[in-house]
């Protein structure tokens, strides 16, 4: 798929309205490209949002080296350790995962402004449907941050290790092809190579991610959603494999679920569509998620030979001395050029500390 070419200064220009202090993002002109059947759109993101993603992609990095180094003493439910790849998980109003400190006002900041690019996706898309623009609401949460319930959507930080033996660059990828359950996924990665995306015709197509850009894919409840008009992206990550990305790849991805108590009925209102029979049907999202959960078998699922790293505890975590000190010189070091709100900088550093305590 060809986008349109955008300099990474016209993020500044009038042109582009969006940004993260006003929370007053504007709909995707990227979004109508999703009808293409591709999958997946390459989004342009404010300078503030970059250098808030960037400064919480070092600190977690500046983790995994201290993890390195000495494993961490207690586990946390939301971090996972699997074969090719670890995985930390925040999602809003979810007390079961452990307490995150400072992190937990950083995860927020984060979760806030994907929370308002895929809205205003979701607008855009709408708009291409000839839909009202406010046409998805009744399927998403009222509010991306509710401390007061657990969130639909989630947020994960993941990194994508290099293969120990030389044979497995030509194996498996570090993600397995797949399909995301939710609506949209929204991924920034430190490094714009290794993602990839289905085309129609069962070719993989490399979706770069230079600094600036995030990739938008299509999951299986807005395939669902739209009757079929907009297909779920299948895709995957390659990590030290051909046409891969060379280097560890670390990435964070935002997860736009519907809640289980949503109802899919947008069938009459797309009905000037050709939609084929099996999706006219309204479809309550939780029967859509226990169907979709048993026939498709999850990436992030722990092998029955590994042990999981997600026992749960309820310890506060603490930032200062304990942090390690990569990460506070990795946090400083960018945000010397970039500057952000103190508190927003204590609390990148705070997700260095995440299983440390």
């Amino acid at each position: 798929m060809k986008t349109r070419k955008r300099t990474l200064s016209e993020a500044n220009s009038s042109s582009v309205t969006a940004r993260v202090a006003t929370r007053n993002f504007v709909c995707s002109a990227e979004a109508p490209l999703l009808l293409r059947k591709h999958g997946y759109i390459q989004e342009l993101i404010p300078n503030s949002t970059t250098d808030t993603l960037r400064i919480v992609v070092k600190a977690f990095q500046a983790q995994l080296e201290a993890w390195s180094q000495q494993p961490p003493q207690h586990r946390y439910a939301g971090f996972k350790q699997l074969a090719k790849k670890q995985r930390v998980e925040f999602r809003a109003g979810d007390s079961t995962l452990g307490q995150l400190g400072l992190l937990q006002s950083i995860a927020v900041t984060v979760v806030q402004a994907l929370d308002d690019i895929a809205r205003g996706v979701l607008e855009g898309l709408a708009k291409a449907l000839q839909l009202p623009a406010d046409a998805f609401l009744p399927v998403l949460d009222q509010t991306a941050v509710d401390t007061s319930k657990q969130s639909a959507s989630s947020l994960e930080a993941i990194h994508y290790m290099l293969p120990e033996r030389a044979d497995e660059k030509l194996g498996a990828p570090a993600c397995e092809a797949h399909e995301d359950k939710g609506l949209l996924t929204l991924i920034y990665s430190d490094i714009q190579q290794g993602l990839q995306v289905q085309k129609p015709c069962g070719t993989w197509t490399h979706v770069l991610l230079p600094q600036g850009l995030i990739a938008v894919l299509t999951g299986h409840t807005l395939e669902r959603a739209t009757c079929g008009l907009v297909k779920a992206a299948k895709h995957r990550v390659l990590v030290g494999a051909p046409g891969g990305c060379p280097t560890p790849r670390n990435a964070l991805v935002y997860k736009l679920r519907a809640p289980e108590t949503a109802v899919l009925n947008m069938y009459n209102s797309l009905s000037r569509h050709v939609i084929i029979p099996r999706y006219r049907t309204p479809i309550g999202v939780s029967e859509l998620m226990h169907h979709f959960n048993a026939t498709h078998t999850s990436v992030n699922a722990t092998p029955s030979s590994e042990e999981p790293l997600a026992a749960r505890h309820t310890n506060t975590l603490e930032t200062g001395s304990t942090a390690p000190l990569a990460a506070r010189e990795a946090t400083a070091k960018v945000t010397k050029s970039s500057p952000m709100m103190p508190a927003l900088c204590n609390s990148a550093i705070s997700m260095t500390v995440l299983t440390t305590v």
